[in-house]
């Protein structure tokens, strides 16, 4: 354990030592340059897209950040002679490619039919089999019950004998009634997040811009898996789950045809689920 030892001990160096050297240093750091740290919107959002195809991440990097301005903030590969972007551009461009994104208004109702359609089938609805079989598992438990309970009152089995076979059933119950509701829940959660995305996917280019810096960088995080920028600065955004999928059925919506029998055709699409 440390210890404090208490004595009449010589200073290393007198008091106006001390104080000339805390001048010295004072001066020092008013001559210094003040290095200011740059917030880069899209920090690790943002990919370049080589000609090969290969995707690299790119880093936020501010020259001359020493001058009054602050600099000019670059989204760059680091290695020497990589690609750079001024980040102003870019940062304009995203704004731009989600004005793109946003849905109109009159398509959300198809929109939700699509979805609510798909989810539907996706779930098992239309196609009941799975509800169907354990319901029928339930009404099965309630005639073996009754079985029993007929043998019980005619003394063919013992109490014993029934209050194991009640505490089995009981337990069979609770198990297929728990995966009835998850059934139900499931739907339910998928229409619930598919209903507050579509309600952000409508209106995200207009407050977009009105956004401060901080909620700008939450929204894209939570739509966003990364922003591509090819050689010659343009943007592509890949969006996340179920924005993605959103405006997927938004596009081939949009794209529909009517064919020779009146029935609306679309394209197979990846699940959102």
């Amino acid at each position: 354990m440390p210890k404090t030892q208490q004595g009449n001990w010589e200073p290393l160096i007198s008091t106006v030592d001390f104080e000339r050297g805390l001048e010295i240093l004072a001066k020092r750091n008013e001559k210094r340059a003040v290095r200011r740290n740059h917030d880069y919107l899209l920090a690790g959002l943002i990919y370049y897209q080589h000609p090969s195809g290969k995707q690299t991440r790119l880093s936020g990097s501010t020259s001359n950040s020493g001058r009054s301005g602050g600099g000019t903030p670059y989204y760059r590969i680091d290695a020497a002679g990589g690609a750079s972007f001024l980040c102003s551009a870019i940062d304009e461009c995203v704004a731009e490619e989600l004005c793109k994104i946003q849905v109109d208004p009159e398509l959300i109702p198809m929109i939700r039919t699509g979805y609510t359609k798909e989810l539907i089938e996706k779930m098992g609805v239309s196609r009941p089999d799975e509800r169907t079989r354990l319901r029928s598992v339930l009404k099965q438990i309630d005639e073996e019950e009754s079985r029993m309970a007929r043998l019980l009152a005619t003394g063919k089995i013992s109490e014993y004998v029934w209050d194991g076979l009640w505490k089995e059933w009981q337990d069979r119950r609770q198990h297929v009634r728990r995966t009835l509701d998850a059934l139900e829940y499931e739907q339910d959660y998928h229409v619930s997040n598919l209903e507050t995305a579509l309600a952000i996917i409508a209106i995200v280019g207009t407050p977009y811009n009105g956004l401060e810096r901080k909620d700008k960088k939450d929204l894209l995080l939570q739509m966003i898996d990364r922003v591509i920028v090819d050689y010659d600065g343009n943007v592509k955004l890949s969006l996340r789950t179920p924005f993605a999928y959103l405006r997927e059925l938004s596009n081939e919506i949009r794209s529909i045809n009517l064919n020779q029998t009146g029935k609306w055709e679309t394209k197979k699409r990846q699940t959102f689920v």
